[in-house]
């Protein structure tokens, strides 16, 4: 099992990220190997108040996506 670190998942939603697709390659072969992944409550609540962040992006995720 591999622990997600929020730098990935932000790499992996941001499509102008660097290395978004270096990244999004190896989430989609970490999940599907037996033991999968793992993400800790403590990223998936830091996750959405960096990508809405506007002093991080200059275009943030908005709240709601679509």
């Amino acid at each position: 099992m591999k622990l997600l670190d929020v730098n990935i998942l932000v790499a992996v939603h941001r499509e102008n990220a660097d290395f978004h697709a270096e990244t999004s390659d190896w989430m989609e072969r970490a999940m599907m190997e037996p033991g999968g992944i793992a993400v800790t409550d403590l990223v998936l609540s830091s996750f959405p108040r960096i990508v809405t962040h506007p002093k991080i992006f200059n275009q943030p995720t908005p709240l709601i996506w679509r």
